[in-house]
């Protein structure tokens, strides 16, 4: 097996790169959040242009009431033969009032009529905007070029064609619009600050149940519950329902697989104790025999292991590194003794791992066993939580394997120094039961030692990774 392929083993136990980005993606909360601020954003902006467009046809409609009643008084005052009646007209102050831009003209073939400002460059509204009484609205200029609003009406005479316009400046329409749009943006801010924190609120109560189906299936995965709360709401029971289904189903499969490990082992006991006494009989070599107490005391190990997981079938095991380690460094310790090897350990305390003691004694027994027989001097064993998993390194500053050797490393059986003692399966061990907890064991060389370095990835409860 090449390195190349080594690699690609080792990722396909990983997230993929769509996987990772999936979970980057924005939360529920998040989305809801967004939505409901985007529409009330466009709902605010709406309603601010429909309340503008109101409060300036309120303000116009108040401004032509008055300005229509002085063009009635001055259309009235216009005799049938063209003439303007000055007589007819009552004294209007605020239209003759050059300085504000107020004004009036009446012009008929007879001759003009006016006071206050000059009314220039009429443009009358589109004919969907003229209004009753038939007088027109119209834009105009002042003398000194100011904009103007304009109230037109055109009268047909024995005499000819005329028109009577008062006009008043566009700020008498704009600054109480400016004055209530100011008012109006001021309402509409405090309401969009009321309608996100109600949605807030909203947000907050009406996915809690989410974030406590959350919670209980954490709680499964940490083995602090066996199964997810059924009572849940109506859109959330049939996915309650179906994890429950499919973690029985699991606890199901695990048994019956723990059930085949222990029969198969047991089954074994029988023939390998036969075996065992047929060998002390024929006088066979210590090695051979010690070969066979080797075999029964793994089968013992397995025969333990199955009894441990039928008891808790269901529930996820726990363990944790630091005493392991401990002891293990001990036993090594007092195994290498005579040659003198210095042990470093670098492990949190507690280190909880979501895997089974047994399991984790000898997967990092193991490793450790290996470290020791190639090391020259020192052997290191250091532990780093990475989110969901905790890295486990195991180093030496013996030779080292070469990068072709190491995929052939994890193979059973596989030995690639026939001088040094063992069997070939610790590393392949390792490996099989990681994968089998969803972690992995990576081989390559140490930068700090120089010799090789065991990557053991093993995951951690998941209370505590989620948490912290």
């Amino acid at each position: 097996m090449s390195a190349a392929s080594s690699l690609r083993n080792r990722s396909a136990t990983r997230p993929t790169r769509a996987e990772a980005s999936r979970g980057t993606r924005l939360s529920i909360h998040a989305r809801i959040a967004l939505l409901a601020a985007i529409s009330a954003c466009l709902a605010l902006i709406a309603c601010g242009f429909a309340m503008k467009y109101w409060v300036s046809h309120v303000v116009s409609d108040n401004l032509n009431d008055k300005l229509d009643t002085q063009v009635l008084v001055l259309a009235r005052a216009v005799t049938p033969d063209g003439h303007f009646d000055q007589s007819r007209v009552l004294f209007l102050p605020t239209l003759e009032n050059p300085a504000q831009d107020w004004s009036w003209r009446v012009e008929t073939a007879r001759g003009s009529w006016g006071k206050g400002s000059a009314i220039t460059a009429i443009s009358l509204f589109p004919d969907g905007h003229q209004y009753i009484r038939g007088i027109y609205s119209a834009h105009a200029r002042s003398g000194a070029g100011n904009p103007l609003h304009v109230r037109l009406r055109r009268l047909s005479l024995p005499s000819g064609p005329a028109r009577v316009m008062v006009a008043a400046p566009d700020r008498v329409i704009d600054e109480p619009e400016h004055a209530a749009l100011r008012q109006i943006i001021g309402t509409l801010a405090l309401l969009s600050v009321g309608l996100a924190a109600a949605t807030l609120v909203q947000l907050h109560v009406g996915l809690r149940p989410i974030r406590q189906l959350s919670h209980a299936i954490a709680a499964v995965r940490a083995g602090e519950r066996k199964l997810v709360p059924d009572d849940q709401p109506v859109e959330l029971r049939p996915l309650a329902l179906e994890l429950n289904a499919l973690v029985t189903q699991n606890a199901e499969g695990l048994a019956h697989a723990r059930r085949h490990v222990a029969n198969l082992a047991h089954g074994m006991k029988t023939p390998l104790a036969t075996l065992a006494l047929r060998l002390a009989r024929e006088e066979a070599s210590p090695e051979s025999r010690a070969l066979v107490a080797d075999l029964d005391q793994r089968i013992a190990h397995h025969l333990r292991r199955a009894r441990a997981a039928a008891a808790g079938v269901g529930t996820r095991a726990r363990a944790d590194l630091e005493p392991v380690a401990r002891d293990l460094l001990f036993a090594m310790q007092h195994v290498h003794d005579r040659r003198g090897l210095a042990f470093t350990l670098d492990v949190p305390s507690p280190c909880p791992l979501a895997v089974d003691a047994e399991d984790l004694d000898e997967m990092v027994g193991n490793l450790l066993d290996n470290a020791c027989k190639w090391a020259r001097t020192r052997v290191s064993l250091a532990a780093l939580a990475e989110g969901s998993h905790c890295a486990i390194t195991i180093a030496d500053d013996g030779p080292g394997i070469c990068e072709e050797g190491l995929s052939e490393a994890m193979t059973p059986g596989m030995r690639l120094d026939e001088s040094r003692p063992g069997y070939g399966f610790g590393l392949s061990i390792a490996q099989e039961l990681a994968q089998l907890y969803g972690g992995s064991l990576e081989l390559g060389r140490s930068e700090h030692l120089g010799g090789l370095l065991a990557r053991l990835t093993l995951p951690r409860p998941a209370l505590l990774h989620r948490d912290g």
